[in-house]
């Protein structure tokens, strides 16, 4: 909640961008309750959050990769940070633009310690513009799933 107070500069920004948040939490939680707390696949937890933006073309939302299930450990934090990836998409990306496209692949490496990799693409978008301001899902992207998972950035699979 402090962070979302400090990223926000309404009151009415703060219970959007909270709501949101919140509901984003919902809908992870009820995944894994559906899995009894032990796991939720990745594809489901990326269309939980996508599904709002899809048109059913086909061609909006992209996702391919093989099937990976996160712990419940795991799920949360990677649940907000596709929220955040989704919800920045909405407001200045692809899916806030008429024909506007996000693509998300991802696959496994290194069988000994398995390792989630995944690359977020947006496509036929608004031009790409540089932040003004670090807001909290760019914090969350850098500082939080570094910490909680183990997260690092790679630019390709």
């Amino acid at each position: 909640m402090g962070s979302t107070a400090r990223a926000t500069e309404t009151a009415e920004d703060f219970q959007r961008a909270f709501t949101a948040r919140i509901a984003s939490l919902a809908r992870t939680h009820s995944l894994l309750t559906e899995a009894k707390w032990q796991s939720v696949a990745f594809g489901d937890l990326l269309r939980a959050e996508l599904e709002p933006y899809d048109d059913g073309s086909e061609h909006r939302i992209t996702l391919a990769g093989p099937p990976v299930e996160l712990s419940s450990e795991l799920a949360v934090p990677i649940g907000m940070a596709v929220h955040e990836l989704t919800t920045n998409a909405a407001k200045h990306g692809a899916l806030g633009e008429l024909g506007g496209r996000v693509e998300v692949r991802w696959s496994v490496k290194n069988e000994d310690v398995r390792q989630l990799c995944w690359v977020w693409n947006e496509h036929d978008g608004p031009p790409v513009e540089l932040p003004t301001r670090e807001g909290f899902g760019s914090r969350l992207l850098k500082r939080v799933l570094t910490v909680q998972t183990g997260a690092g950035c790679k630019d390709r699979l």
